[in-house]
């Protein structure tokens, strides 16, 4: 069923981080999302000086809430389920009649240097598209090697290494797309149309290509875009990860093969 779009002249706008420590001391999970978070609360100072109607969440999902200004969902500390937490998000923004949201993981922030794109960003995305990112990695004892006056430039970031592009030099979302993984935005009706995420993805992997896949079925009908932003992306923390927890094994996603 095609749906039917509220049209706004100025469209309220979300930025929704999602977070849940593992209680491992090597991943440094809380670490980084707290320098994440508050990286995002000077974010939206400077949108709101651009007259940017927006909002910013952080999802605690962890069993015990670990932040206090988070929105709590508690879920036992074992349960990755992706999927089933992000379409908490949407409902979220959903109930609060948000036109735009924007999803990131919690060790993902901006750099100042380049705040300036995204208000043109924000404010110019339309019903039916889908703008995603890649994200470049740097490790949180190096970031004062790329510190100047106190904000984090990612141009100085070195060495360059992105989650998609397989050429860095060449820039973000090189030869490839993205899709609806650690960062993207989209129209908060859009998403919910095909009912969110898949919550039978419980494990790593595959829940961001299914919901693209679903979108993109819809493209013609919808008039559905896919905005791939090559000219920045947010920078990434890097972080411990236990690849022998039940969680990184497809074996427990029914959809992807061993």
């Amino acid at each position: 069923m095609e749906i039917k779009y509220k049209e706004k002249e100025e469209a309220s706008v979300s930025i929704n981080m999602r977070f849940w420590t593992d209680e491992k001391k090597e991943s440094h999970r809380n670490r980084n999302t707290l320098y994440c978070w508050n990286e995002l609360k000077k974010l939206k100072n400077f949108l709101l000086e651009k007259n940017i109607d927006i909002k910013i969440n952080l999802f605690d999902f962890s069993e015990t809430k670990q932040i206090e200004d988070a929105i709590h969902i508690a879920y036992p500390k074992n349960e990755y389920k992706l999927a089933e937490k992000t379409n908490h998000i949407i409902k979220n923004n959903v109930d609060n009649n948000t036109d735009v949201m924007m999803i990131m993981d919690g060790d993902l922030f901006f750099s100042p240097e380049e705040y300036h794109l995204l208000p043109p960003l924000l404010t110019s995305v339309c019903h039916g598209d889908i703008v995603t990112f890649d994200a470049q990695n740097v490790k949180f004892e190096n970031l004062e090697n790329f510190t100047q006056n106190g904000k984090v430039i990612r141009s100085l970031v070195k060495p360059i290494k992105y989650f998609y592009s397989p050429f860095p030099l060449k820039g973000p979302l090189h030869a490839c797309g993205g899709g609806l993984g650690g960062s993207f935005m989209i129209h908060t009706e859009l998403i919910n149309s095909i009912g969110g995420f898949n919550v039978e993805y419980t494990a790593w992997g595959g829940e961001d290509g299914d919901a693209l896949d679903r979108l993109w079925g819809k493209r013609f009908k919808q008039r559905i875009s896919l905005r791939s932003q090559r000219d920045f992306c947010p920078l990434h923390i890097d972080h411990f990860r236990d690849f022998k927890n039940k969680n990184y094994k497809n074996k427990n996603n029914p959809h992807l093969k061993n």
